[in-house]
Formats: C-alpha cells, sequence, structure tokens
C-alpha cells in the first residue's frame, strides 16, 4: 500500500467517525498535498493525465520551496508596479461583487471556466444558499480606491500554502494582478513559516501552465508519483519524466481519483 492510499484510508475512516467535523484538518491538507493531491472544489483529488483539446496529457504536480525564497528583478518590478493599489487578505466569503468580477474575467479568458467563482471553489451556483466550506481557505482582495480589481484564494495549511484561483479585472490585465496574487500568497507563506508553496500541476508538451514556474524556477519541485519523491527542477525534466514513465503507467496505471469530503466517498 502506497502512502497515498495509507492517508486516504485514514482519512475516510476519521471522517466517517467524527461526521460533523466537516472541515479539513490543516496538517491533513499538507500531508496530501505532499503526496501529489490537490484540491478541486470541495474535494481532493489525484491524477497523472488530463485530457485537453482533444488530447490525454502527461501532468506533474509542482510546489516551490519556501526556505531561503527571494523575489528576482521580474517579480519585485509587479510588486511596484501594484504598489498603488490596495491588498487585505480575509476568510473566503463570497459575494454578489465577486460573483461579478469573476464574470468579467471569465469573458476575457480564453479557455474554458467554471460558471461562477462559486461553481469553482464550492460546486455550487451562487443562488444556492449555505455554503460548505471543507478546506482552510482566504482570499486577498485587491482594491483600486474602492473598486475591486482582482482576488486570489489561497488555502492554508499547518506548514505549507496552496495557489487555488486568481481572477482579476481584464481592465487591469497591464499590471499583471495574476502574477501579483501568485507573489503575495508566497510573501505571505514565508511569513507564516511555510515550507511549501503548491501551485498546481504543469504539463508535458503544454506551455500554458508554465506560468506556475514564473515566480522562481530555482526554488521549483516537481512530484514523482512512480517513487513518492519531489525532485529539484532542471531544464527538460517534465519530458524527461513523462518519457521515463510512460511505459510504466501504462503497466501500473495512471491515477485518477477523486474524494468528495461532503459524502465521505471516493469516485475513481
Amino acid at each position: 500500500m502506497d502512502k497515498s492510499e495509507v492517508l486516504l484510508n485514514k482519512l475516510l475512516r476519521y471522517r466517517r467517525q467524527h461526521n460533523q467535523e466537516k472541515a479539513l484538518k490543516p496538517e491533513v491538507l499538507d500531508d496530501f498535498l505532499s503526496v501529489g493531491w490537490y484540491r478541486i472544489g470541495q474535494r481532493l483529488f489525484a491524477v497523472d493525465y488530463i485530457y485537453l483539446d482533444e488530447n490525454w496529457i502527461r501532468v506533474f504536480w509542482m510546489r516551490m520551496v519556501l526556505n531561503n525564497f527571494q523575489f528576482g528583478k521580474q517579480q519585485k518590478e509587479v510588486i511596484k508596479k501594484n504598489s498603488g493599489f490596495s491588498l487585505e487578505i480575509k476568510p473566503l466569503k463570497l459575494g454578489e461583487e465577486h460573483e461579478n468580477l469573476y464574470s468579467l474575467y471569465r469573458e476575457s479568458i480564453n479557455f474554458e471556466g467554471a460558471p461562477s467563482a462559486s461553481d469553482f471553489l464550492f460546486n455550487q451556483s451562487p443562488n444556492q444558499g449555505l455554503i460548505c466550506e471543507i478546506f482552510p481557505s482566504r482570499m486577498i482582495e485587491m482594491r483600486d480606491g474602492k473598486k475591486l480589481i482582482a482576488i486570489g484564494v489561497f488555502d492554508l495549511g499547518k506548514k505549507t500554502i496552496s495557489g487555488i484561483l486568481n481572477y482579476f479585472d481584464p481592465a487591469y490585465k497591464k499590471c499583471s494582478p495574476g502574477k501579483l496574487m501568485m507573489l503575495k500568497k508566497i510573501e505571505l507563506g514565508i511569513q507564516l513559516g511555510c515550507h511549501y508553496y503548491y501551485p498546481g500541476y504543469v504539463a508535458d508538451g503544454y506551455s500554458k501552465f508554465d506560468y506556475k514556474f514564473w515566480p522562481g524556477k530555482e526554488y521549483s519541485e516537481l512530484y514523482n508519483p512512480v517513487f513518492e519523491t519531489w525532485i529539484p527542477f532542471e531544464p527538460n525534466l517534465v519530458r524527461t519524466l513523462a518519457g521515463d514513465q510512460e511505459e510504466l503507467l501504462q503497466f501500473l496505471g495512471p491515477r485518477s481519483i477523486e474524494v468528495d469530503l461532503e459524502l465521505n466517498m471516493v469516485f475513481p
């Protein structure tokens, strides 16, 4: 039994015994992130391939090591460019203002996005009322005066911070608010003594996800699900891992599993 199976069985057993306890403990989130799981809506999931643009694409989970992390020249320029805007970190609670901003953002993107921010984060439409919040989530609000112009949602574990969603007013695109949100999450993680920042996965032969490396490739690691280890980033690492593991994953079977933390059920 691998590390993921041990964690999953332990988690489901605990949650079924304590079914009134909805929130996921921060240290448990840390454990799952460390073995290549992530959050989608109100679920945890692990996957090695995604279906995109009519192709199956190999993906690898990544993280950045925050010990000794320092921003470079480009990162400092983005922070300076946005210094005239106000930022506030608060508990995650979406309202009409946040949904209207998401609608503006969704109209401007060239990929398929969730119908609403609530759908993305909670698997619920904005008018469904009560939202069950399982994950230890916070949000960064960015304002130009009183006008809300960007949102960054993150989960805060005991020693980790994971980026979940960034969206912004397309009129401010030249200010790179999406990049700023990544930097602010990293900055907060450093201030809180977090060990790692998790931004999601990158893909073999699909460069649209490469922006996740932008804060600092030299601090990045990729998860090797075959050996359950993290490997420091180096050029061509994604292609090398994908090529080396293709036949082995066909034999072992790639991971594709979701855990619904409201129902405490596993969906292969």
